[in-house]
């Protein structure tokens, strides 16, 4: 969940709407320096943005499965299933995380790294343009829900109001994180029983969550995800982002992500960087630097998580990934 930092209003924001946009500093755990020998960290990097040639989300070269324990991104998230056919372009449709710096909080906390990963993703980015100005993320989402006329809009493609077997064939991807991450699951269970979708056109292919929480949600992933794919911390290291305190008494946080559950038909990875301990994650905004299992925090696994997903999305290996959690079902 992304907070803004503005401390004079802080207390006010907790007691009105329930920590939703608690106040929030700057990434609590700037990136690490590529692994010290000691297995410890050096924090003093500044996260900046990298347009690599490997689509500018910094990918390790020659990245490989070879590391003890790793698999690689696509064997983790279970074989390839496409919701359309094989030929199928991509739709991808993300929500950010809660906050108030920036238009829709996207200047809060690990949202501009979440806006640039999504800006990244490719050619069939759905963008919301409502206010005038495009943004490669939708704010995220409490009592209304934009995302879902304008994910119907863009695979509407003959344009009658509805999405069926007469439109183009898209595959899609659905990304979200902190508070985002429990809309875009909210998104793909609106699907199963929306009336302008028609059955066949329901599937969503991947639905990824990034550290996805917000009090009281739960992350039950609706049978309509062909594969679900969960990046989480389960420990909050001293400094986490989302750690909040006030006149150094704590207040809030620290944002962890929420454990999903999944329908037996959905092949589902949950991924914890916490039990990753002294194992280094590159950053893919932070060339060369990165974070230690241990210092991954609600801001910096953006950064880390944006290395990971490329590499699944095109079913290549890459490495290291964080140990998997098992899943349950319901």
């Amino acid at each position: 969940m992304m907070v803004p930092a503005e401390p004079t209003s802080r207390l006010l924001r907790f007691s009105s709407i329930f920590l939703l946009v608690a106040p929030l500093a700057a990434c609590g755990n700037d990136a690490d320096t590529g692994p010290p020998a000691d297995g410890g960290s050096v924090r003093d990097a500044t996260v900046a943005d990298d347009a690599s040639s490997d689509g500018g989300l910094g990918l390790a070269d020659g990245a490989t499965d070879g590391a003890a324990g790793r698999d690689s991104g696509a064997s983790d998230a279970g074989a390839p299933r496409d919701a359309g056919p094989p030929a199928a372009p991509r739709r991808f449709l993300c929500i950010n995380g809660a906050g108030v710096d920036g238009a829709g909080g996207r200047g809060s906390g690990g949202n501009p790294d979440f806006e640039t990963l999504c800006a990244r993703l490719g050619p069939g980015l759905i963008q919301d343009c409502a206010s005038g100005n495009c943004y490669s993320t939708f704010a995220f989402e409490t009592t209304g829900n934009p995302s879902r006329d304008a994910l119907v809009r863009a695979l509407d493609s003959n344009k009658d109001g509805r999405v069926t077997a007469a439109d183009d064939p898209a595959r899609l991807v659905l990304v979200g994180y902190s508070w985002g991450g429990t809309n875009v699951r909210d998104l793909a269970l609106w699907m199963t029983s929306e009336p302008r979708i028609d059955d066949a056109r329901r599937r969503v292919e991947f639905l990824l969550a990034l550290d996805p929480y917000r009090p009281g949600g739960t992350m039950d992933i609706p049978g309509n995800v062909d594969q679900f794919v969960e990046y989480r911390h389960s420990v909050a290291p001293a400094n986490d982002c989302s750690r909040i305190t006030l006149g150094g008494i704590p207040v809030s946080g620290p944002y962890l992500g929420i454990v999903p559950r999944c329908k037996a038909g959905t092949a589902c990875t949950d991924y914890d960087y916490t039990l990753g301990g002294a194992t280094f994650f590159p950053g893919a905004f932070t060339p060369g630097r990165g974070y230690i299992g241990s210092n991954v925090d609600h801001c910096g696994l953006v950064n880390v998580a944006a290395s990971a997903i490329p590499p699944l999305l095109a079913s290549s290996p890459f490495s290291p990934l964080p140990p998997k959690v098992a899943v349950a079902t319901y």
